[in-house]
């Protein structure tokens, strides 16, 4: 790297020294008013304008934030010297991978190969451009072994422009041969890439061609995709990436159970399984409802996703079909076991034990159940946990523990932190849209419990219970803190639902975030869209006024609270119901009532039901947020926690 930086240094003589390190203390009020009108600009698009304002503050930290949202406009990533220098001086920041990938892009074709080597010395190529440079340079000092292993890799793995895709093709093509052409094929067509896909055409044999234009075809939902299956050659007739399209191709022609019978084999062997499990997933779910359990079941286990969420959702799913639709505990107990042994997560560790214990239970080995519940409840906060404690007989969970207190010193070497300057400086200067990636930055800095803790406390300090929410959960199993875990607010009087319920949804829906916007447009603490709170406020003799969906907290929760009772009333005070329903929608929960049988008859069980949810969004939403409610009725001063989710669940 010295070479490199010495190359550079002759590059951008005359430029002025660094700024000194600013102290870890918030803005004077004057550069705050500098910042904040700086970032008004920005938020217009005047970058030139907003960078020049930004540069009369005395205090020069929020100038290199502008700089680095600066850098990851569209159109405005900086020279390769501008993100070089960046990129040496903060290599903490957030998005390094973006701005280094923009660097690679903009990195002069006349740098000298040993320069180019150099800079990639420590970090390789994340595009085609920057594998396109190395390589070149590679070859250029006779490390042609080097290069052609490079060439080949980054053939597969990395995104080209179509001009540097036409350069590299020609610049290593006797070191690329037909394999890495219908491996790089096979991962475009798996990002729904149309146009990298054919420019691969010319390169690959006819029925490998033949193979992506039937893939493309029903990937775009085109007509006569029957004509293009057959013209496959047999032996590709199973290629898991065919197997997917034509599966996903039928399920959103609703044609559940043909999707089912492609789907009905062996795991696949895929780089791409997580895809193929949303597929196997919703046919597996889909069989049961046809009540196929058997279908169902070697759906679920042949999921071949090794490690991950889909791999957790895939034993769980197996061993759920294994136990309570075709009474095979033994079967059950051992994808419960593997589910627990492969994850990490509390919530996912407790669902494994919990159900683990169930199938136990079902053997008559009372013993082995309780050592299974007895792991489950050690989560105690959790949905599963919770139901694991009352399988065991308890009827109070031990009390939550509030965070410890934290040594004058320890809390010195944080706030000397520069990204805890940045965050203090970006709320302090109002630009609070901005701070997140900063904040999450911290987090993923946080080395101990205690460093977790003291991120809670500075997003509290700056009334930001959203951040405080999201650190507590990233230190969940490192160091208790309930208050910060669990956080409440002030609440507006004569609300039609009961408080613990209201702060479980805000908590969920929003992380009380009072602007949160969602990418839907769902406003607020209680995350309403605009057009459901305009008819609750109609029915409700409200006032409707949008813009205090984010700016009046009190107005968003009356709206939420009247109708979440309102979805109470509907379903007779079932709180998963109604739940549900406010996640997905009414249609759809009538639908599932339908489907799986009503939870509130004592004939159906409640945990199934909601296991039975096709929605993941929505299964976890409801377990979530029945969860935490007698944690919040214990922190709203209801005594001692009262351990009450299997009796909530069956209003």
């Amino acid at each position: 790297m010295l070479r490199f930086i010495g190359f550079l240094v002759l590059l951008t003589l005359g430029a002025s020294a660094s700024a000194p390190a600013s102290a870890a203390q918030p803005l004077s009020p004057a550069d705050a008013q500098t910042y904040r009108s700086a970032f008004d600009l920005a938020r217009k698009g005047k970058w030139t304008e907003a960078r020049k304002m930004a540069a009369a503050a005395k205090d020069p930290l929020l100038e290199e934030v502008l700089v680095w949202l600066d850098f990851q406009e569209p159109g405005r990533g900086g020279t390769f010297t501008e993100l070089h220098r960046f990129l040496e001086k903060h290599p903490d920041w957030p998005q390094r991978s973006a701005l280094r990938r923009e660097a690679e892009r903009q990195m002069p074709e006349s740098f000298p190969a040993r320069v180019v080597i150099d800079w990639f010395k420590d970090e390789g190529p994340l595009t085609g451009a920057g594998a396109l440079k190395l390589g070149t340079a590679l070859m250029q000092v006779g490390r042609h072994p080097e290069a052609a292993e490079l060439a080949r890799r980054a053939w597969v793995e990395l995104p080209f422009s179509p001009q540097d895709e036409r350069a590299f093709a020609a610049a290593f093509a006797p070191h690329l041969h037909p394999a890495e052409h219908v491996q790089r094929l096979d991962r475009l067509l798996w990002q729904g890439d149309d146009g990298g896909a054919r420019r691969m055409f010319p390169r690959v044999d006819a029925g490998t061609r033949a193979l992506a234009e039937a893939r493309l075809a029903l990937q775009a939902m085109r007509g006569n995709v029957d004509a293009l299956v057959k013209k496959v050659p047999s032996v590709l007739q199973a290629d898991p990436g065919l197997i997917y399209d034509r599966a996903r191709w039928r399920r959103r022609k609703e044609q559940y159970a043909g999707a089912a019978q492609l789907l009905d084999r062996g795991a696949l062997n895929t780089p791409f399984a997580e895809r193929l499990w949303a597929e196997r997933d919703d046919a597996a779910r889909r069989a049961l409802d046809r009540g196929d359990p058997q279908l169902a079941y070697r759906l679920a286990k042949n999921h071949g996703v090794p490690s991950g969420a889909a791999f957790a959702d895939g034993e769980f799913l197996a061993g759920f079909v294994a136990l309570r639709f075709l009474h095979q505990p033994k079967a059950a107990l051992g994808h419960f076991e593997l589910l627990y042994a492969g994850v990490s997560s509390p919530i996912s560790a407790a669902r494994g034990a919990y159900w683990a214990g169930r199938a136990a239970e079902a053997m008559k080995d009372q013993a082995k159940a309780q050592q299974w519940y007895g792991f489950a409840a050690r989560h105690g906060s959790t949905y599963y946990g919770q139901l694991a404690a009352q399988r065991l007989g308890w009827s109070e969970a031990p009390d939550l523990a509030d965070a410890p207190a934290i040594l004058p010193e320890a809390k010195a070497k944080f706030e000397a932190r520069e990204m805890v300057r940045i965050v203090r400086a970006l709320e302090q200067a109002g630009a609070r849209d901005w701070t997140r990636p900063f904040f999450l930055r911290l987090i993923g800095e946080a080395a101990s419990g205690e460093d977790h803790l003291l991120a809670a406390e500075l997003a509290m300090e700056l009334n930001r219970n959203d951040l405080a929410l999201t650190a507590a959960k990233s230190g969940r199993g490192r160091i208790e803190m309930a208050q910060y875990l669990f956080p409440t607010r002030r609440l507006p009087a004569a609300l039609g639902a009961e408080e613990a319920l209201l702060l479980s949804v805000m908590r969920q829906e929003s992380a009380f975030d009072p602007a949160a916007v969602s990418s839907a447009g769902a406003r607020g603490l209680m995350q309403l869209m605009p057009a459901t709170a305009k008819s609750v406020a109609k029915r409700n003799g409200i006032s409707y006024q949008p813009d205090l969906l984010t700016q009046d907290p009190d107005y968003n929760v009356r709206l939420g609270s009247a109708y979440l009772a309102s979805l109470l009333s509907d379903y007779g005070g079932s709180y998963i119901l109604a739940l549900a329903s406010y996640n997905a929608g009414p249609s759809r929960v009538q639908q599932w009532i339908t489907d799986h049988g009503d939870p509130r008859d004592k004939k159906v069980d409640a945990v199934d039901w909601v296991e039975r949810i096709p929605f993941s969004e929505t299964r976890n939403y409801v377990q979530r947020i029945m969860e935490t409610l007698s944690i919040y009725r214990h922190r709203l001063g209801a005594g001692r926690l009262a351990l009450t989710l299997d009796q909530d669940l069956k209003r």
